[in-house]
């Protein structure tokens, strides 16, 4: 589980947030840190792939780059430069939301589980995360770039990488997706909710909430919720992707025409 827990950060999360704190990025740091780190892990693949280099040089390099930046990072704070968890758009009460949003979709799952009935894209999803977790399992296989050319496989690529770093069975990485993915989306729709919603209703809290469980509850593609039968699909991690591009196209019409 601490694997697990370490892997995500890694690949999810750290090398984005340590560029945002290299920056001094004061705005949206939940989603450049999510986008920033998917683009690094892209830019090392595409080289794996260019200079057929090996899933352990991989590894070392995005590792390494990781580790580099994080240092740069913790310098660059520890020597003066101001830097605040804290923001216009994340206050002391939205970590304490997007904490509960945690903690109440991993009961959500406890009770009712991942979706993983027969017959469902769930597996097919599945299917394609094992066969890429496979490769990576021989430290000195070379990945083509034939796997890249199947809709969402760069995805599938991150997925895949974290479970091997994480070494949990195949019953918690389902699990444990689900839920990770889960709370991503979730938090994702609160924190766009909250921007949007802020320029109309003084207080936007309550419904930013409301149109999360909204979310969840939805039966969106028949009788299952999206957001489960989805679960290890490539389109969940694109939401939060989505909604940033919607926010700096939005903040950028909004410049120009002040």
């Amino acid at each position: 589980m601490v694997s697990f827990c370490s892997a995500v950060i890694f690949i999810y999360f750290l090398p984005g947030f340590s560029l945002v704190c290299l920056f001094n990025g004061q705005r949206w740091r939940f989603f450049y840190s999510l986008g920033l780190s998917l683009l690094l892990f892209a830019i090392c693949l595409f080289f794996l792939i260019f200079f057929k280099l090996t899933w352990a040089q991989l590894t070392f390099g995005y590792l390494s780059i990781t580790l580099v930046l994080t240092v740069l990072a913790l310098y660059q704070i520890i020597t003066g430069r101001t830097f605040s968890l804290f923001s216009i758009h994340f206050e002391v009460s939205d970590l304490l939301i997007c904490t509960s949003i945690a903690i109440t979709y991993g009961a959500y799952l406890l009770v009712f589980g991942p979706y993983d009935e027969l017959p469902s894209d769930f597996y097919r999803h599945l299917e394609r995360i094992q066969l890429i977790h496979r490769n990576l399992e021989n430290p000195e296989s070379k990945l083509t770039a034939t796997h890249l050319y199947p809709n969402g496989y760069y995805i599938y690529y991150i997925y895949a990488v974290t479970w091997s770093i994480g070494k949990i069975s195949l019953e918690n990485v389902i699990f444990l997706f689900s839920w990770l993915h889960g709370v991503i989306v979730i938090t994702s729709i609160y924190l766009f909710s909250n921007w949007w919603l802020a320029r109309t209703f003084y207080s936007p809290r309550i419904l930013a909430l409301a149109a999360c469980i909204l979310f969840v509850l939805h039966q969106g593609v028949g009788p299952f919720a999206f957001l489960r039968y989805y679960a290890l699909s490539p389109s969940l991690i694109c939401f939060p992707l989505i909604f940033l591009a919607i926010i700096i196209f939005i903040e950028h019409l909004e410049r120009n025409t002040s």
